[in-house]
């Protein structure tokens, strides 16, 4: 679903700047042109552009330092072009993608961390005794929803991966150290 959302959006931001840089070409001939650039290849000017609108400054800057391992020189350059990089609009989209799912791993490995250290034989289930240490210690109240989805079958045992798709919405708790920062 985040994949498809993400592609939606670069489509989109494409199409904006397609017609932003065209303003006198119409619909038909934007849209002409996006399918050849979703088929072929964008511009640096173009992916820079898109990842300026799409993320705050900060994960801008992290997203065009990896643009830069794929960007390659183009073969025919327009002579007023700025920056006479291109990759392909694949490459590009699986930057991003790589940049998303590098913010998820972080937003979750503090849970992974939090699940290991309270699966106290290792066996990668959780007791409700583990469950219950774990909440509490995280400070996290469950709504009964969240409860029921924990242990959707009222078994003695809870596995990661519900724990995992439980609290996927849940911020890390103040408190808790940081693993980004080392």
């Amino acid at each position: 679903l985040e994949q498809h959302h993400l592609c939606d959006t670069v489509q989109e931001l494409l199409r904006a700047h397609l017609r932003n840089k065209n303003p006198l070409k119409g619909d038909a001939t934007v849209s002409a042109m996006l399918a050849e650039k979703m088929t072929g290849n964008v511009t640096a000017e173009e992916c820079v552009d898109i990842v300026t609108w799409a993320y705050d400054p900060h994960d801008a800057e992290q997203v065009v330092a990896e643009l830069e391992q794929v960007l390659q020189p183009m073969p025919h350059p327009e002579p007023r072009r700025k920056d006479p990089r291109e990759t392909s609009y694949d490459s590009f989209i699986s930057v991003l993608l790589r940049f998303q799912l590098q913010g998820v791993e972080a937003h979750v490995n503090w849970l992974v961390d939090a699940l290991h250290a309270a699966d106290k034989d290792a066996d990668g289930v959780l007791s409700e005794e583990e469950v219950t240490s774990l909440l509490a210690d995280l400070g996290v109240h469950l709504s009964d929803d969240d409860l029921q989805r924990l242990n959707p079958h009222g078994h003695a045992r809870v596995t990661f991966s519900s724990v995992l798709s439980v609290m996927a919405g849940h911020n890390r708790p103040e408190g808790l150290p940081d693993p980004a920062l080392g």
